[in-house]
């Protein structure tokens, strides 16, 4: 019998940190799934005009979740303490601010809760290298800022500028979720994104997992802006939680009518 012939290991990514000069050596390992220790998730929400959607959201299967007559626009923040693939082990993994904005949906074929990310975003210039391991892009674009009593973001490409405030009286109350609980089951509801790819006939399937039982909080002092490619948005409602465990599981790609490719 033949000896077998066992191909020697690629070598790794090699990157420098320029912020840092530290070196990361990244094994070239097929990445499907994502795993992050999380500090604080925020959830800056505006009301978006439903003639707006098809303009917004490209994938034919997917339909607006109308909440009090308007579309869900949301910023999702999540500031982790570690994050990386599943096959790091989670502490090993750098900290970073992350943002994207989200859209409600529907999907037209079953009617089951869905979100539309447009794009996903990092501080941390490793994002750069998750699509070269086989993840969705996560553009390594944010800016963020953050005191006690305000939280700002904003994208190197103009995507996302926000800005929340605390203030010394309550805000008005929010139209579309009336308290944290009610947000807390709506982003619960919607794992399943889908975003763009490099060819605009497909789409990239991405399921987020919530591994605990942290609830939002409603911040009724907190105010907003939401800056998105489609106009700026007096927020409605700010809203928070602190700690947690999540995990973005990558499916591959769906065509035009949400058949896998």
């Amino acid at each position: 019998m033949p000896a077998l012939i066992t191909p020697p290991p690629a070598e790794p990514l090699v990157v420098t940190d320029p912020r840092t000069g530290r070196i990361w050596r990244i094994p070239r390992t097929p990445t499907t799934r994502l795993h992050a220790d999380v500090r604080e998730r925020w959830f800056i929400n505006g009301a978006l005009p439903a003639h707006l959607f098809p303009a917004v959201v490209p994938a034919p299967f997917l339909a607006p979740a109308l909440r009090q007559g308007a579309v869900v626009l949301s910023l999702c923040r999540i500031a982790m303490r570690h994050g990386g693939p599943t096959w790091m082990p989670l502490p090993m993994g750098p900290a970073s601010d992350n943002c994207a904005l989200r859209i409600g949906c529907i999907d037209r074929r079953d009617g089951t809760p869905a979100v539309w990310v447009d794009h996903r975003y990092t501080d941390h210039f490793l994002g750069h290298v998750l699509p070269l391991l086989g993840f969705p892009a996560v553009l390594p674009l944010l800016e963020t800022e953050q005191t006690p009593t305000r939280f700002q973001a904003c994208t190197l490409d103009g995507a996302i500028d926000a800005v929340a405030e605390a203030t010394d009286h309550r805000a008005v109350p929010p139209r579309l979720f009336v308290d944290g609980d009610e947000l807390t089951d709506w982003v619960t509801a919607g794992v399943r994104s889908y975003g763009p790819t490099a060819d605009p006939d497909r789409f990239a399937l991405v399921d987020l997992e919530k591994c605990g039982h942290n609830r939002f909080v409603h911040l009724p002092e907190w105010r907003g802006i939401l800056g998105t490619p489609w106009g700026r948005w007096v927020a409605d409602g700010v809203y928070a939680t602190r700690d947690g465990c999540y995990e973005w599981r990558y499916l591959g790609e769906v065509d035009q009518a949400g058949n896998p490719c």
